[in-house]
C-alpha cells in the first residue's frame, strides 16, 4: 500500500482563512478539520512559516495562539533538513523556467524559506 499524499500549505491558508471567509468564531470547522488532517499527516507546513508568518501577530492574536498551542507540534516540519532543501531548489528550478510568472514573482517566492 502506498503512503497517503500529503500536502504542504503555505501561509496564506491560514491568513486569508483568519481574515476573510473562516474566522475562528465564525467557522471553527475550517480549524478543527485542519487539526484532523494533520494528526493524519495529510497536510504539514514548515517551520519558517510558523515563526516568521504566524507568530509575528499581537499577543493575544487568535492565529499565533492556534498555530503556537492549538495545531499538534509536528505539523511543522523543519525546514533545515537536507530533503528539504533539496526539493526547494526544484521548486524554485521549475519557477525560474516557467514564463507565466514575472521576475518580481520569483524573486518574492523564495522569501519565505531564505528569511530566519
Amino acid at each position: 500500500m502506498t503512503d497517503p499524499t500529503t500536502y504542504l500549505l503555505d501561509a496564506n491558508v491560514f491568513i486569508e482563512a483568519k481574515r476573510r471567509y473562516y474566522a475562528f468564531d465564525i467557522c471553527p470547522g475550517f480549524w478543527d478539520a485542519l487539526i484532523v488532517h494533520a494528526e493524519n499527516s495529510t497536510i504539514k507546513s514548515i517551520d519558517r512559516i510558523k515563526t516568521i508568518e504566524l507568530q509575528v501577530g499581537h499577543v493575544d492574536d487568535e492565529l499565533k495562539n492556534w498555530a503556537t498551542t492549538v495545531i499538534p507540534n509536528n505539523f511543522f516540519a523543519t525546514s533545515d533538513e537536507e530533503d528539504v532543501l533539496s526539493k526547494y531548489a526544484e521548486v524554485m528550478a521549475w519557477v525560474e523556467n516557467q514564463p507565466r510568472f514575472f521576475p518580481l514573482q520569483k524573486l518574492n517566492l523564495p522569501i519565505v524559506l531564505m528569511v530566519g
